[in-house]
């Protein structure tokens, strides 16, 4: 779906397959020098095998969702030592909702690009750039 006005854009693609997902991060930060934003839920406990190095301190809960900017990628969607590479801002406190505390770190982070690709699962699945 594509959104925007006259001076700007943005394409949301929802749920995408794993494959599709690292092809994007490929494509788009190495094509077009574009970051892409995953919309996640960084510490879940749905299937809380799969969450973000930037969250690793936080407790599971299934009421963490924000975006994350992808920037980079290590190997191709076959390669088993696949890495999608993100900057998370979630470090302080929310200031729209301050009694929500801190939460995550911030700064640059590498994991697994399946493991990003389950947190975005966990949230609504959406991919934007």
């Amino acid at each position: 779906m594509i959104r925007g006005s006259s001076t700007w854009w943005f394409v949301q693609w929802n749920n995408p397959s794993f494959k599709d997902f690292h092809s994007a991060i490929i494509d788009d930060t190495w094509n077009w020098n574009m970051p892409l934003a995953a919309g996640v839920n960084p510490r879940d406990t749905a299937d809380g095998f799969y969450y973000l190095p930037s969250w690793a301190n936080e407790p599971p809960s299934s009421g963490y969702a924000h975006y994350i900017v992808m920037n980079g990628y290590a190997g191709l969607y076959t390669d088993a030592s696949r890495y999608a590479y993100y900057d998370d801002s979630s470090g302080g406190v929310d200031e729209v909702q301050p009694w929500i505390g801190i939460r995550g770190s911030t700064g640059a982070y590498r994991y697994g690009s399946y493991g990003v690709w389950e947190t975005m699962l966990n949230n609504q699945a959406n991919l934007i750039w």
